[in-house]
This record gives structure tokens, C-alpha cells and sequence, in this order.
């Protein structure tokens, strides 16, 4: 298979490395099968990616002077949209103080790899059903081109990590925008800046060995959607309980026929969250923070330390 993919090089030198060096790790279950199939060596052990929960706002008052900052800056870049295509709806956003759901999908530019093809097939069709509540949906990806589409009550947002603001834009409430952020958003609002004020995050991954943007959400208390073809995904499955009607990581099978299956799950997880009240929101929040303290390095880090203790048993001078 290497020598029709043109990669043997590649091929044998990973394998190589992989049978010789004193110790063989991978950051997942999820690819310690692919080294057992490919590299004919099964990892000695799994060392899973850790998070520092230290980028994190603190306390409540600090998170949620953060998460309120955010939310006003996606409101604001979803009514500078409607001004330049529906300013009709824009004044009854603004008037009616109506709270859209924000989605983000978030990677690198692998459009299959990260899921983004079935994220915006999945956006396409939940246009299509149409929706009470307006659905702003984020595609933040680093080099991308800033655009956006509205369909019925989705809209679809091409953002960079980066977005650049003037900040005299004009919607609503910009005395609140000066108190909260005003310096930030002229320097432009990184991604955690973001991310904090989302209601969901979706990663329909086709491959990905770990999965740190999942992991990034709920660390910043937001469920997301993730699944079978992400390790991160693999180990939440195993992590959560099977009684919750909703839980913080919804892990969606994913094969290599199943698109239009997935695309209908994702859907069922935004109306799923759309339909919960307030309290029930706010639970899924709390379990989200939750399990992000289980995957911290505090205690992943016992597993380099096994991995380190198993090259120095192999290990002669």
C-alpha cells in the first residue's frame, strides 16, 4: 500500500521507528489500532493529550464577564451581516433582544479530515427545516477568507482565528462594548475569546489521532459534538454516563459510507440543545466543565511517566 500511495520512504522509516526505539507511544486508543494495523507494532502504551485548565478564566465573575464579552462580539459580527443583507431582521434582533444559538467549528483547512463538509451540509439542511430560534454558525478556520450567507434562519460565518474589528460599529448596546472589551476588540479577539461564548461546538472529524478543540470547549464549559474517528471522542465516550439525555460531548459514529448519517445527528444535537430550558442548559454546561477536570495533565502525566520507566527498563548502555 505504501508503494502505490508513493510514501515507502515514509513509510519505512515510521516503522522502523516504531519497532526499534525503547519505547512506542501514540496520544490515543483510536491510533494505537491504526500502528497495530500499519506499522505491525501495537503502542506499549497510550499517553493521551492533556489541557491546562490555566487558560481558563477563574472564577465565576471573571468567566462570566468573559463569556458576556464574547457573546456581545458575536452579536455584533452576526448584525454587521444583517446589515448588508437583511436589515429588517437586524433592527428586530435588536429590538426584540432575541438571543441567536452560536456554533463554531474550529481546525486547520482539512475540509474532510476536520468535518467541515458535513458541518456545512448539516447547516444547508437545518436551513431547509427551518428553525424558531436564529442559528449563527462560526466557521473559524486560520487563512480563511471572512464571508457570510444567511438561509432561512441560519447563518453561516467564515471567520479567522483573528477577526479585526474598527469597533464603531453600531448595534445596540456599544457603551456596554467600550466597558467590556473595547481594547480587545480593536486589537482583534483571539479564539479563546471566542470559543467562551458559544452554546455549541461541532467536530464531525474524519480522522484525527486526539482532538484538542473538543477538548478545548468543554474546558470553557461548552458542549460539543465530536466523534468515533477522534481519539478525544473515543475516551469521552468512555468517560461519560449513560443516563444523561444530553451530554456535554455527543459522540456521533462515524464510518467511511455514513455522511448522511451524521449530517442528522448533528442536527439532532442543535435542536436537542434548542429545545432545552434554561436550568437544563446550564447542567450540560456544569457537566462540561466537569469532565474537562479529568482530562487534565495533572492526570494524564502518570502516563509519560510509565512510558519513560519503560524505556529506561529496555534502555543498555
Amino acid at each position: 500500500m505504501a508503494q502505490e500511495l508513493n510514501m515507502v520512504s515514509k513509510h519505512s522509516a515510521e516503522k522502523q521507528a516504531a519497532h526499534h526505539c525503547h519505547c512506542f507511544t501514540t496520544v490515543s486508543d483510536l491510533t494505537a489500532r491504526e500502528c497495530t494495523q500499519l506499522l505491525d507494532k501495537t503502542p506499549d502504551i497510550v499517553t493521551p493529550n492533556g489541557f491546562d485548565l490555566n487558560v481558563v478564566p477563574h472564577g465565576k465573575a471573571g468567566f462570566d464577564r468573559k463569556r458576556k464579552a464574547a457573546r456581545l462580539i458575536l452579536k455584533m459580527i452576526y448584525l454587521r451581516h444583517l446589515s448588508n443583507t437583511d436589515k429588517e431582521k437586524g433592527d428586530r434582533i435588536i429590538n426584540e433582544n432575541i438571543e441567536p444559538l452560536y456554533i463554531a467549528i474550529s481546525g486547520r483547512q482539512e475540509w474532510k479530515n476536520k468535518g467541515i463538509d458535513v458541518f456545512l451540509q448539516a447547516m444547508e439542511r437545518l436551513a431547509e427545516e427551518q428553525t424558531d430560534r436564529p442559528v449563527v454558525a462560526f466557521v473559524m478556520i486560520p487563512y480563511l477568507k471572512q464571508a457570510s450567507y444567511t438561509k432561512g434562519n441560519v447563518t453561516v460565518i467564515f471567520l479567522p482565528f483573528y477577526l479585526p474589528l474598527t469597533g464603531k460599529e453600531d448595534y445596540g448596546d456599544t457603551e456596554q462594548c467600550a466597558d467590556l472589551l473595547c481594547r480587545e476588540i480593536l486589537k482583534g479577539v483571539p479564539y479563546y475569546d471566542l470559543l467562551i461564548g458559544m452554546d455549541m461546538t461541532v467536530f464531525p472529524s474524519y480522522y484525527e489521532p486526539w482532538g484538542y478543540t473538543p477538548m478545548e470547549s468543554v474546558a470553557f464549559h461548552v458542549p460539543t459534538v465530536t466523534t468515533t474517528l477522534a481519539g478525544y471522542g473515543v475516551w469521552a465516550e468512555a468517560q461519560q454516563k449513560n443516563d444523561s439525555s444530553f451530554p456535554p460531548v455527543t459522540v456521533i459514529q462515524r464510518t467511511d459510507s455514513n455522511g448522511e448519517d451524521v449530517v442528522a445527528q448533528i442536527i439532532a444535537a442543535i435542536r436537542t440543545l434548542l429545545s432545552l430550558d434554561e436550568a437544563s442548559v446550564t447542567a450540560v454546561r456544569k457537566a462540561a466543565a466537569s469532565l474537562s477536570g479529568r482530562s487534565t495533565w495533572e492526570h494524564f502525566f502518570k502516563y509519560y511517566l510509565k512510558a519513560y520507566q519503560i524505556a529506561l527498563s529496555k534502555y543498555r548502555i
